[in-house]
């Protein structure tokens, strides 16, 4: 069962805004700390989990800290084709698959570069990256609200073997997890 305790402090420099803030909310000190602890009972054959709260409450910090060799923080889209940007050791074949498999439809679409794409073209393609990048291997994820529920179905249709969400709502889908961790605040 991994345990987690987790102290972050920071100590903003003394600005006149800094000092305003202090003095109008009457806080004590310039410093910050906030405590994140507790524990997740996990087993070891685990297909999918979930950690999810409101901001704040620690989801980021404490998946970082458990999953840190899993946690995914970027990809960089600079090809003149989205197609282009995708894993160069992948097919098109996997690329189209994955592309459909979340909604990421249109062909056209795929010739166009990550800048001009819509909100939800460019959510879907943040998706796609994740899951080309770890396409039939096992996989841990971490997340956000908006690419899980395009990955966890993702993650049952192609039985991907981990997979972590964080969200700020559960995910809307029909997936049983395996282990959750709801936070509802932090110490400080």
């Amino acid at each position: 069962m991994p345990t987690f305790d987790i102290v972050k402090e920071s100590t903003p420099q003394k600005t006149f805004r800094v000092a305003s803030i202090i003095g109008k909310f009457d806080l004590q000190s310039n410093t910050i700390r906030e405590r994140f602890c507790g524990s997740i009972d996990i087993d070891e054959e685990w297909q999918i989990g979930l950690i999810v709260g409101k901001s704040g409450t620690g989801k980021t910090t404490i998946a970082k800290q458990l999953f840190e060799e899993a946690y995914i923080t970027s990809y960089q889209y600079n090809a003149e084709a989205i197609v282009d940007d995708m894993p160069k050791n992948k097919n098109i074949e996997e690329i189209a698959s994955v592309f459909n498999s979340v909604g990421f439809s249109s062909p056209p679409s795929w010739l166009k570069p990550y800048s001009v794409l819509s909100n939800g073209e460019k959510m879907r393609v943040r998706s796609v990256s994740m899951i080309v990048k770890f396409f039939l291997k096992i996989v841990q994820l971490i997340l956000q609200a908006q690419h899980s529920n395009l990955v966890c179905g993702f993650v049952v249709k192609f039985q991907l073997r981990r997979f972590l969400a964080h969200s700020h709502i559960l995910c809307q889908v029909s997936i049983r997890f395996q282990w959750h961790l709801a936070l509802h605040h932090h110490t400080q």
